[in-house]
């Protein structure tokens, strides 16, 4: 509908999935005194790479229906957001991408819930695990990479080695790891402990010594920043979406689970390092609020 002129509004398009953004075009269209900040969390990747062979060269992949549509609806949704006042990531690695979209690009940057802070706060438990995992169990998130570097360990003469998933498993994907487990007969390493959230989810995370970020594809990666909030080392792939994590990381070249494995072992063979990365990443970690991303929002409120 038609709003009143004498006063301002701001319309906030918190996805890019293509239905979601037709609304606020629309209200623009008939409201073009309104203001319209569209969101996009994460770039598509190509549907012939999928999530895992986005950043390998020469490698190819038949395209799945959903990785399709959601690359055509991401193209429909630049096409719409050219009538926005401002195109909104949350990944600063994106930028230039999203500058040859729209001339106003604004970068916010994320930072966790007040519960997980609250948790960061409290005395440190013992360790039980030696590894973890969070996430869904979905292709993107390297659920099968987690299990053989774990296998990979293992391997080394670490039998005695205690691993941990946190999320949802009880789904196709989480089906064919729960096997996957069985066919490499890890079930006494790695404990499938299910959908978890608030302090238990935290608990979890503070009782391993390392944190390990699989994915092959994320918008940022929010679970890297819980983990370095909680004081917890982190170990992923180095790739150009991770651009913003600097603190509290170790990086080794993308899919190389054998480096993968060598550094999470590297870790829990040195407690001190492994003590002075987790307080790097807890420091980095209190530099960042929700109060930057409401003053990034009101700033554009102001300029456009």
């Amino acid at each position: 509908r038609v709003l009143p002129t004498d006063d301002t509004y701001v319309m906030i398009s918190h996805s890019d999935f293509f239905p979601s953004v037709l609304f606020p075009f629309w209200m623009k269209r008939l409201n073009p005194q309104a203001k319209w900040f569209a969101f996009c969390h994460m770039l598509a990747p190509n549907p012939f790479k999928g999530y895992k062979w986005q950043f390998v060269k020469g490698r190819w992949a038949v395209p799945s229906l959903s990785g399709l549509y959601f690359w055509l609806s991401q193209r429909l949704f630049f096409v719409l957001q050219r009538r926005a006042d401002a195109l909104i990531s949350v990944n600063s690695g994106y930028e230039p991408y999203l500058r040859s979209k729209n001339k106003n690009v604004a970068i916010i940057p994320l930072a966790v819930e007040s519960g997980i802070r609250a948790c960061a706060d409290e005395p440190m438990p013992e360790p039980i695990y030696d590894v973890c995992f969070l996430g869904r169990f979905h292709e993107q998130k390297g659920v099968f990479e987690f299990v053989d570097v774990v296998r990979r360990i293992v391997a080394s003469g670490r039998e005695r080695v205690r691993a941990v998933m946190i999320g949802e498993h009880r789904n196709a994907l989480g089906e064919k790891v729960v096997r996957r487990i069985e066919e490499l007969g890890l079930q006494r390493q790695i404990e499938l402990a299910g959908l978890q959230v608030g302090k238990d989810k935290c608990r979890l995370v503070r009782q391993s010594k390392v944190f390990l970020l699989p994915s092959y594809y994320e918008s940022f990666g929010i679970v890297y920043l819980e983990a370095i909030t909680l004081g917890v080392p982190v170990v992923e792939y180095d790739l150009p979406i991770y651009h913003d994590h600097r603190e509290g990381v170790v990086k080794v070249p993308y899919l190389d689970n054998a480096a993968m494995a060598g550094a999470v072992m590297d870790l829990l063979d040195r407690p001190d390092a492994r003590r002075t990365l987790g307080q790097e990443g807890q420091e980095y970690a209190k530099s960042v609020s929700w109060k930057s991303a409401t003053a990034i929002i009101e700033e554009l409120c102001l300029r456009n």
